[in-house]
């Protein structure tokens, strides 16, 4: 979320906090459906928040473990596969799609590599196996192959599940933000009846937006989380 969406629900807080420290003078307001709905917008905000922040997390998890198993497709298996292979082209044909891609290849061609090399060394295997690579180095690529394609998919999901909760945030906010303007107009109009500027200057802070705070840690300037809800 960027600052501007952590303000706006900073400000739904508020406006909640507001509305519960003046329930005597607001009880027609606190009793009516948008106070109810406000409530509601907020509980969903903290849900997807929570499912927010734990794909995230876990998806930051996983494109670690993702760049290890990268690391163990390529070098492992591939490499040794890959130089079998071009070594054997010096003195007879061999099979193209026997490649080792580029270290910064994409997650995708790596894996289109590894699928196509296991189908082109099933057709000469006993080469591989007489140039010193172990009896089962071919079910040892298709496991580190299907162990890469699993962390790779299941990354893309958690970023799909991401991207999706904040999107459920925004339009829950925009929701939230179309409550605010109602309750200005009914706390400004409260005040002014009442004669209670102190209402109306209260209710006019809680409704300002503010940018967050900068959160200062050791040194150096980070973003706040976006507050408890």
């Amino acid at each position: 979320m960027n600052k501007t969406q952590i303000a706006q629900i900073s400000r739904l807080s508020q406006v909640q906090a507001f509305l519960d420290r003046n329930a005597r003078l607001l009880q027609p307001l606190n009793e009516g459906t948008a106070r109810a709905d406000l409530d509601e917008i907020m509980r969903a905000i903290a849900q997807q928040h929570a499912a927010f922040s734990e794909a995230t997390t876990m998806c930051q998890n996983l494109t670690a473990q993702l760049g290890t198993l990268r690391w163990q497709l390529r070098i492992r298996h591939l490499a040794p596969i890959a130089a079998v292979a071009r070594a054997k082209a010096q003195h007879a044909p061999t099979d193209a799609t026997v490649r080792l891609p580029r270290k910064t290849a994409r997650d995708a061609t790596l894996a289109a590599a590894a699928t196509a090399a296991v189908a082109a060394v099933a057709k000469d295997r006993k080469m591989y196996l007489r140039a010193g690579l172990p009896e089962d180095f071919v079910e040892q690529l298709v496991a580190a192959t299907d162990a890469f394609k699993a962390a790779r998919d299941a990354a893309a999901s958690l970023r799909i599940d991401s991207v999706s909760a904040t999107m459920r945030i925004v339009d829950l906010v925009r929701r939230g933000n179309t409550l605010v303007r109602l309750f200005d107009a009914l706390v400004i109009a409260r005040a002014s009846r009442d004669h209670n500027p102190r209402l109306g200057a209260e209710w006019h802070s809680v409704r300002t937006l503010r940018p967050p705070k900068p959160v200062a840690r050791a040194g150096r300037t980070e973003q706040p989380d976006a507050p408890a809800v």
